[in-house]
């Protein structure tokens, strides 16, 4: 029979647990905990994070509400140590303390028990999970619901954070530059992406896995192939609208049905998602602009320049028909700059992808629809 444990009592952040046989455990919490907050609002995700330090809790806020507290990123060190720099903090005691009790409260469904050894009398958090793992403690009444995996913040990926239910028994290979800032920021899929739960999948369940340069690119990449068939399929509409006016002339009519035909091809749809579909920030774009041009200079024969995002399709087109052929060194060097470039766009233009803003340009003359 599965041993099933339950906490007993608590007091002065001792945490006592019971099983069936009436066998005790101990969590001996070395911080000064005060008395957790109930609050139906709260709640956790377990995450995790390569090369966690205790001193890597963060405040999480949302993007669209600056001033509002919306969580906490705890990694379970802090919770295991009192030499770091928030052990002294009052506000992040209270909500350790309170996390603490929404974990404890379903211990079975959050820790692996049967890590323990039979003697064991005390534990760490750690001996039942790992040293990588995040406590995500939010406040539902400011994030959201985030019980569902693709309701969570889309930029943890881009921060290196992955949700903890897909790591189990898994070595991560999701690797990003640290954070330096005390408080981060996020935000969530914009409710015109469709296929929310397949892109967290590819993201969370492969992409974090994965250690192929090659086969990273190609995951992130098609990220923006999936986004590229709304942006077909919203074309369509428009077009289709257009189409449906009495008053177009015949030229009218003629320019519209090329446009269908121009929007079928995935490089036009790339452009089209990067320019008239989402609002990402320069600096992200001038980094992945950069990691292309790079790449094309040192592996792609080509006097015809590129300007972006056709470069970012040129390099997928080189890599697809041509890798057996280029140096893989070189390939791994330069393509390795063009991955960590995506995986800090792709959650912008995910979170950014807007219809309303193409429908608004639609008719705005510009290069991709001369």
């Amino acid at each position: 029979m599965d041993t099933s444990w339950t906490l007993k009592s608590y007091s002065n952040a001792k945490y006592i647990f019971e099983d069936q046989n009436d066998k005790r455990i101990l969590f001996d919490c070395p911080l000064d905990l005060p008395d957790a907050v109930d609050n139906e609002n709260y709640h956790i995700r377990l995450l995790e994070k390569s090369g966690v330090i205790e001193n890597d809790t963060r405040i999480v806020r949302c993007r669209n509400r600056k001033e509002v507290v919306g969580g906490w990123l705890i990694p379970l060190l802090a919770l295991e140590s009192s030499e770091h720099s928030k052990s002294e903090d009052d506000h992040f005691l209270l909500v350790a303390s309170t996390a603490l009790s929404i974990l404890f409260a379903k211990p079975m469904e959050y820790l692996n028990f049967e890590t323990l050894k039979g003697s064991d009398e005390n534990f760490l958090l750690t001996d039942l999970l790992n040293e990588d793992v995040v406590l995500f403690f939010y406040d539902a009444s400011v994030l959201g619901n985030l019980s569902i995996d693709h309701n969570l913040p889309v930029n943890f990926i881009s921060m290196g954070y992955v949700l903890r239910s897909q790591a189990r028994n898994r070595d991560l290979k999701l690797s990003v530059p640290p954070i330096s800032e005390s408080t981060v920021y996020v935000n969530f899929y914009s409710e015109d992406v469709t296929s929310t739960d397949l892109i967290f999948e590819i993201l969370h369940n492969n992409y974090a896995y994965q250690e192929n340069v090659v086969l990273r690119f190609f995951l992130l990449y098609q990220v923006l192939e999936l986004m590229s068939d709304i942006v077909l399929d919203h074309e369509y509409r428009l077009v289709s609208k257009e189409l449906s006016k009495n008053s177009l002339s015949l030229d009218e009519i003629r320019t519209n049905i090329d446009k269908i035909n121009k929007n079928s091809k995935l490089g036009r749809r790339i452009n089209l998602l990067f320019r008239n579909y989402c609002d990402v920030d320069s600096e992200l774009r001038l980094n992945l602009d950069s990691a292309c041009n790079d790449f094309r200079d040192a592996l792609i024969d080509d006097d015809q320049s590129k300007v972006f995002p056709e470069n970012l399709y040129s390099v997928r087109n080189t890599v697809f028909h041509g890798y057996a052929s280029l140096d893989p060194g070189l390939v791994e060097e330069k393509l390795e700059a063009i991955v960590q470039a995506l995986l800090g766009i792709t959650p912008a233009l995910l979170s950014s992808f807007s219809l309303e803003r193409r429908s608004k340009n639609f008719h705005q003359d510009n290069a991709l629809d001369s």
